[in-house]
């Protein structure tokens, strides 16, 4: 009992603060689910949002969750500003390194030394928030944003601080102090080989002792109930913020397609976005209205009903075009690990880290990206073979299972947050 005591002790000494742009959102499940997958390892864990989140929406999976989630921008709070007064007049070293080396001087464009000054007014009252709850480390997912206000924070604290990188935008195109977040951080995580391959090595020369491959893990018991069997015209599912990453226009075009070969099937497409009405356009164009249907964003509980009842899952991922994103693109598309998950057939786009997850032929099927006749041959193919159907779906499955459980990227996770967290994990589980 003693030793157990120790052990647990050593854990809850740990104090981590977590920290996005808005939590909970449901299109960030992911990050809920691996700080619940972190509490149950024994981590004490406060979270923070950057920005408010919508009080009308309650996370399906975390619904009491809102209630303990800390806003950072509150300008109508006092302490908002008396934070500033606080580490001016306690750590005024800390607090003009900051504001120099993360503001003053960090960037040389007036608009992004006009982003780091509005980092930089959130951030004394995450780092007094900090200071206040016993917090020794804060950790924050994506790179751009929640990065830059958690290492402002953390400078002023006095603590440590590490992030998650998911995709391409936030080191490329919202790259604002991305430099100094890289030699900063304790550690960096990221979700997928392509990042460290293309980016963070090449690009940034980040150091390699800091970078570990952190999946965006699912919880596979959820996702483990059998698939049902519909009747009618086979269903085409496909999930994702309707933007042009996505290659939503490349998916209409590949079922007007199938519908002229006089394929029966129906697409169903969950999401919302800027593209909407360009996409009801197109279907109206295209001539498939009675095969494709826009579902609107839907809770996950509605769209697990959908995936179990979908006989294939299509997201043909490409380069964004738009002014804003410019050569952005997905990384590892979250939607596509949940549908594996489910044991439904996949087909995706070589982009991003999608290879890593979908291997051609084993566990989906892969194409280049913008190719609607490519999309309609491996969708007919598929909802054509049975077989083919049957393996993919199993090795999907299983590699799911393997890399992208949830509980797996937590106890990577919890090992880098406490050094030495797998055998506090073992020796807990032996003690217990």
């Amino acid at each position: 009992m003693e030793r157990k005591a120790t052990l647990l002790g050593q854990i809850k000494s740990r104090h981590l603060a977590y920290v996005g742009r808005i939590i909970p959102s449901v299109s960030e499940t992911f990050v809920v689910r691996e700080i619940a997958a972190l509490r149950d390892l024994g981590l004490p864990i406060k979270v923070f949002s950057v920005h408010a989140f919508n009080p009308a929406i309650v996370h399906p999976e975390a619904p009491d969750l809102k209630s303990e989630v800390e806003v950072l921008t509150c300008p109508s709070n006092p302490m908002f500003w008396l934070a500033h007064v606080f580490f001016l007049s306690r750590f005024p070293g800390r607090y003009l390194r900051c504001l120099k080396d993360y503001v003053m001087t960090a960037e040389s464009s007036r608009a992004a030394r006009l982003r780091c000054f509005q980092f930089f007014l959130v951030a004394p009252f995450f780092a007094l928030r900090v200071l206040q709850s016993g917090i020794t480390h804060i950790h924050a997912h994506f790179a751009n944003v929640p990065t830059a206000v958690a290492m402002m924070a953390a400078s002023l604290a006095g603590v440590t601080f590490s992030f998650t990188i998911h995709s391409r935008f936030e080191m490329l195109i919202d790259r604002v102090l991305m430099p100094q977040k890289l030699r900063a951080a304790e550690f960096i995580a990221t979700i997928s080989r392509f990042n460290v391959e293309n980016y963070l090595l090449p690009v940034f020369q980040a150091d390699p002792a800091k970078i570990s491959i952190v999946r965006c893990g699912i919880d596979c018991e959820k996702y483990s109930a059998p698939r049902e069997t519909v009747e009618g015209p086979p269903m085409i599912l496909s999930v994702g913020r309707l933007s042009d990453t996505k290659g939503f226009p490349t998916l209409i075009s590949a079922c007007r397609i199938l519908r002229e070969r006089g394929v029966v099937f129906r697409c169903v497409i969950v999401g919302d976005g800027p593209d909407r009405m360009g996409l009801e356009a197109q279907i109206k164009a295209d001539g498939v209205s009675n095969q494709v249907t826009l579902a609107g964003e839907l809770l996950s509980d509605k769209v697990l009903s959908l995936l179990r009842k979908a006989s294939l899952f299509v997201l043909p991922c490409q380069v964004s075009k738009s002014a804003e994103e410019a050569g952005n693109h997905d990384g590892i598309p979250y939607a596509l690990v949940e549908a594996m998950a489910m044991g439904i057939p996949t087909v995706s786009t070589r982009i991003g880290g999608i290879p890593e997850l979908i291997l051609n032929g084993r566990t989906g099927l892969l194409l280049e990206p913008e190719d609607p006749l490519g999309l309609a041959d491996a969708m007919a193919s598929v909802i054509g073979d049975p077989d083919l159907a049957a393996r993919l779906s199993s090795g999907g499955r299983d590699m799911v299972l393997r890399e992208f459980n949830v509980r797996r990227s937590a106890r990577q996770l919890f090992e880098l947050f406490t050094k030495d967290g797998d055998r506090h994990v073992r020796d807990l589980r032996n003690i217990l």
